[in-house]
């Protein structure tokens, strides 16, 4: 994958220079877990390469452009970014913060019925992602068996 970001930052005209490597590789090397911009510049810094802060900024900002990273910002305030898949759902729990992934299916329902509303507008669509906030499981769950679901607490 990341000759592929590689070859795409290179196809627009963009030379592959060491902190653009730096950050592509850790992205790459991520998986499914979503980096700010500061974590990846610590992460260079342990590496013992070299880039600044602001060169991760100008690359990861870039790498956005030229649509191989998506940024999101999973209710936080600062942006995590990823190596961009195209199709994600992010669920994120209110509660705790958490973010569970997955991926429609490039040709399943969900991705055709967004794709039709977006033609209805005149949108043409090059990418979509989707986030969805609510409650996990382990939030959901009732902390304490005395309690009712609605917080009041059973008298025995």
């Amino acid at each position: 994958m990341a000759n592929a970001l590689a070859q795409g930052l290179r196809a627009a005209g963009f030379k592959l220079t060491t902190p653009r490597r730096a950050v592509l590789d850790l992205l790459e090397r991520s998986g499914s877990r979503h980096l700010s911009a500061e974590d990846i510049h610590r992460a260079i810094r342990r590496r013992g390469w070299r880039a600044d802060l602001v060169s991760v900024y100008r690359t990861l900002n870039l790498l956005v452009r030229l649509g191989l990273v998506h940024e999101s910002s999973l209710r936080e305030t600062h942006s995590h970014f990823e190596i961009d898949h195209g199709g994600e759902v992010h669920l994120t729990c209110r509660a705790c913060g958490g973010v569970a992934e997955t991926r429609l299916a490039a040709g399943g329902r969900a991705a055709l019925n967004i794709t039709r509303i977006a033609r209805r507008h005149g949108f043409s669509v090059t990418r979509f992602g989707i986030e969805v906030e609510g409650r996990c499981a382990a939030c959901s769950a009732p902390r304490d068996k005395k309690r009712r679901p609605n917080g009041a607490r059973t008298t025995s």
